[in-house]
């Protein structure tokens, strides 16, 4: 395990502005990849023309699980890794005021498995697919990535049949472990309507078999994928003790795990400082080194 102790973080304004050399891409746009309920949920891709499959990176935005886009798929990522040869796909899932959780968690599990059902059609490999989010994207990819195969095999639905697995997981201060959030002074109303709780609703009411399905540290095993963490030691809103206790429980379990603890970050990372690390760097190198090796 690697664990950096650093004076701050790179915004999330700064990773969008990184050039990099252009590659032949065939992208695909507002792509429905299900429909629960009869509502579409939708996914952009930017699939890398190669001789042979490419690796894919599916990109789950935050936004407090209320809000966001698939839009937000940072730059950087995006020009880095198509020019490395790997795919990138950025998804939209159901929000809080469509449908409390398990939605969001069925909907990244269900991308995935879709993914993974066109990679004869995108030309990509389907034992090669990566998840990454911030806050609640990092969430989400914790969920799905840690969680055990979520695969169907009896289901008429031959997407649901196939794994729910991935090779690696890049979490940007997302929550882990939801009962650090119990005391009301860490609330937010994005956590209680994630739980599908309304303004005025008894805030302690969330039963504890909810809390703990819905934390990513929950689904922690052995045979997990290796997953780098990034959180902000100041982070108010996701406290960087959520990143410490999945650290740890990482490490009991022997899961490759790539950490930077980030003194005087806040949630989003916004406070640049001039002697961070190449965290953007290191960010790509882990996903080369995962998809690419």
């Amino acid at each position: 395990m690697k664990l950096w102790h650093v004076p701050a973080f790179v915004a999330l304004v700064s990773v969008f502005c990184v050039a990099a050399e252009a590659a032949e891409v065939k992208t695909l746009m507002d792509a429905t990849y299900a429909t629960p309920g009869g509502v579409p949920v939708k996914l952009d891709a930017f699939l890398v023309k190669s001789e042979k499959p490419t690796p894919v990176v599916i990109f789950i935005h935050g936004g407090g699980w209320r809000q966001g886009d698939k839009r937000g798929l940072p730059r950087f990522l995006k020009e880095s890794l198509v020019e490395a040869g790997i795919s990138i796909v950025s998804i939209n899932y159901r929000l809080t005021d469509i449908a409390p959780y398990p939605a969001q968690v069925d909907d990244c599990t269900r991308a995935v498995q879709f993914v993974r059902s066109k990679a004869k059609e995108w030309n990509i490999n389907p034992e090669r697919i990566a998840l990454m989010g911030a806050s609640a994207g990092g969430h989400l990819s914790l969920w799905v990535g840690l969680h055990d195969d979520r695969k169907k095999p009896d289901s008429p639905d031959p997407v649901e049949r196939l794994s729910s697995r991935v090779s690696c997981i890049v979490n940007y201060f997302g929550p882990t472990d939801f009962r650090l959030l119990r005391p009301l002074e860490k609330r937010h109303p994005a956590y209680t309507a994630l739980f599908g709780l309304k303004k005025g609703d008894e805030k302690g009411r969330i039963p504890d078999s909810l809390i703990e399905a819905a934390s990513p540290i929950t689904y922690v095993s052995s045979d997990d994928p290796p997953v780098l963490t990034a959180h902000g030691a100041a982070d108010l809103l996701v406290p960087v003790s959520h990143a410490h206790a999945l650290i740890e429980k990482l490490k009991q379990k022997g899961v490759g795990a790539e950490s930077f603890i980030l003194d005087g970050g806040g949630h989003g990372l916004w406070n640049i400082k001039p002697d961070w690390p190449d965290f953007r760097g290191a960010t790509v190198s882990f996903l080369k080194k995962h998809l690419l090796n």
